[in-house]
């Protein structure tokens, strides 16, 4: 077991993003974020999602410099201990969410693949983040065509794009597809 960082209040501080992946099992959590805790980093924000049998973990890391410098130092510790792949960068200051107002948009219909690229494609076109997405198939596919579907999707619009033009797009691109859908501020 690794000897734990003591804290120091005077010590520089400073945030870094884990980002880990691998087969899902129960217990990964708290293996992670003992590693973290042993070398004197703490989880300050966390996402996780599990897929098909696969997780995911991001979390915003903070901390006296030293315990980060050490979780990075060790990071492989944990990848090959947990059997997952992990990794961390540096914590980025600037975010699209700066300058931009929070919306969410929701849809469903049918035809989730087709609906979903065309809806990010518009969003890249605007230079509108998507933080994050939610989707899932809410029935089975009938005997030809798409399965139904609900999409949620988190979005940093720039305050230089006008929303009702976003909305005009979005009432065009959703009308052909026969999608029904509402942005909202979030």
């Amino acid at each position: 077991m690794a000897e734990t960082t003591t804290s120091n209040p005077t010590a520089p501080r400073g945030k870094a993003v884990l980002m880990a992946f691998g087969h899902d099992r129960p217990g990964i959590l708290d293996e992670i974020s003992a590693f973290l805790m042993e070398r004197g980093g703490k989880i300050e924000e966390i996402r996780v999602a599990e897929l098909g049998g696969y997780f995911t973990f991001l979390a915003r890391m903070v901390g006296p410099q030293s315990a980060l410098d050490k979780v990075r130092a060790d990071v492989e510790q944990l990848s090959t201990g947990c059997k997952i792949r992990a990794e961390v960068h540096s914590y980025r200051q600037e975010s699209a969410r700066e300058g931009a107002f929070p919306f969410r948009f929701t849809a469903r219909g049918k035809g989730q693949a087709t609906t979903m690229q065309r809806i990010s494609h518009l969003m890249r076109v605007l230079n509108i983040n998507i933080d994050d997405v939610r989707t899932r198939i809410t029935g089975p596919a009938p005997d030809v065509g798409p399965a139904a579907f609900d999409l949620e999707l988190l979005l940093s619009v720039p305050r230089a794009i006008p929303v009702t033009m976003l909305r005009d797009y979005l009432q065009h691109l959703c009308a052909e597809s026969h999608v029904d859908w509402e942005l909202n501020p979030a």
